[in-house]
């Protein structure tokens, strides 16, 4: 209540709304925290040592307490071979890889900066107290009741720590927000992503506010802040949306009244543009799906304004180009791939090589293991093939018959390494190897061609 000191009397009743909202908001949040169980102890740190004159000042190295360092879910998890970005963005280098269980983490000198959480593409890591599900929820319950009693509304995501000194000074001070303004606490700043941002102007918000109040703890993830921020920006600038509905502001101790005067600021600059179609589901478990049902959502069926986004490093879409001189069509990048991005479709005499564009996350595990170096990643974010979930054929290639038994066995780009491998030890004419046409069965079974070939190699 003590945001709310400085209300007229006349919004009493639009203030009873607000606190109501924030309360539900709180429960439905609270129906969510079954992660938390999964939080790991973490010893209290004291210089204290313990003597028998202080026994009790010491007791607290004895005790654990609980904080939400992060939770890695296994069934999300899709292998440190192929994504890293959680361990190259920590700043604390606390995460390292691990095997198929996933990465591990250094959970006593982890700072909860929420940097790993915001960048995994497929949402494996979450912070038990502040999960996608929880701040779906959490915003959905503030932003879609009570719509026509109290509008404009803006979020304004804030750091625990920075909620309870506004708190503290705002009630020495005597200020408060505006009605209009809904703060959301969270552990860390860290863990905000587009997702996050883009879901509260989907579901209602006028306008979306990060806080952070300047000191060191903030330098751990400040650059993927704003990062994230601008991404979220520049996709509401394509779908032809105000990218200044979403802003970003740092204040000091000593200034509250700067941020105050940024919020007045930003109150009436904001234009609402009514969004019809809300998401196909609530909360979609899978980070991707829910992103792209985002932006599907602010499109609403037009055409989107830039095509070409600058989403900022680390980039988490990709594109994939083939050598089609190189490739040989081994399937070991469709088989490999942990978004199953690759798909392949077999015809009687030919096979094709396909990549959604939409499932790729950017991992770059298919160039790293080819083994013809015939894949490029390039890292960008495409609006219209961000939507489209059809595969582009990337490479087709004829299946070699067996010159005896005519059965398909080997694809034309097999073959052509075979010979290159023949011609580089000196054969001058691979066409006339009979046995590089055969089946392995008919191999075993017909030794003449074989006996052939070793006479034309080494005569």
């Amino acid at each position: 209540m003590n945001l709310l000191l400085k209300l007229p009397r006349g919004y009493s009743a639009h203030a009873t709304l607000k606190l109501a909202l924030m309360i539900r908001s709180i429960f439905e949040k609270m129906k969510r925290m079954e992660l938390v169980r999964e939080a790991k102890p973490r010893r209290i740190k004291t210089q204290s040592k313990i003597s028998r004159r202080s026994l009790l000042r010491a007791l607290p190295q004895a005790l654990t307490v609980y904080e939400p360092t992060p939770v890695i879910l296994r069934e999300k998890y899709i292998g440190t071979s192929a994504c890293n970005f959680c361990i190259n963005i920590c700043p604390r280098k606390v995460l390292s890889s691990g095997r198929d269980s996933g990465p591990s983490l250094d959970y006593e000198h982890c700072s909860i900066c929420g940097a790993c959480v915001a960048v995994c593409p497929t949402g494996a890591i979450q912070i038990p107290n502040s999960t996608d599900e929880q701040l779906d929820a959490q915003i959905s319950t503030i932003l879609m009741n009570y719509k026509e009693e109290i509008k404009p509304k803006i979020i304004l995501y804030i750091d625990s720590n920075d909620y309870h000194f506004l708190l503290s000074r705002f009630f020495e001070e005597r200020l408060s927000f505006s009605l209009e303004v809904f703060p959301i606490e969270l552990p860390t700043l860290g863990l905000v992503s587009e997702n996050i941002l883009l879901s509260s102007i989907i579901y209602g918000a006028a306008g979306v506010v990060i806080s952070v109040l300047r000191n060191e703890s903030k330098l751990d993830y400040l650059h993927i802040l704003y990062q994230k921020t601008s991404a979220a920006k520049n996709i509401l600038k394509s779908v032809g949306l105000d990218p200044n509905r979403i802003i970003l502001v740092e204040f000091r101790e000593d200034d509250l009244e700067f941020l105050l005067k940024k919020l007045d600021e930003f109150r009436p600059s904001i234009k609402v543009e009514q969004l019809e179609k809300p998401i196909a589901k609530q909360f979609a478990e899978d980070r991707r799906i829910r992103f792209d049902s985002i932006v599907k959502s602010l499109l609403d069926d037009r055409n989107p304004a830039l095509e070409f986004i600058d989403y900022g490093e680390p980039c988490l879409f990709g594109d994939v180009t083939i050598d089609r001189e190189k490739c040989t069509l081994c399937e070991l990048c469709y088989n490999k791939c942990p978004m199953k991005a690759f798909t392949i479709v077999k015809e009687p005499n030919t096979i094709h090589l396909g990549f959604i564009y939409q499932r790729c996350v950017g991992c770059n595990l298919c160039s790293s293991i080819c083994l013809e170096n015939a894949i490029t990643l390039k890292r960008y974010l495409s609006i219209s093939r961000l939507l489209d979930d059809r595969p582009k054929t990337l490479i087709s290639q004829e299946i070699v018959k067996c010159s005896r038994c005519g059965k398909p066995f080997m694809t034309r780009g097999k073959l052509r390494k075979i010979e290159r491998i023949y011609e580089d030890i000196g054969v001058s004419d691979v066409d006339k190897l009979q046995s590089l046409r055969l089946c392995s069965e008919c191999k075993k079974a017909k030794l003449v061609p074989a006996e052939y070939d070793k006479w034309f190699i080494y005569r």
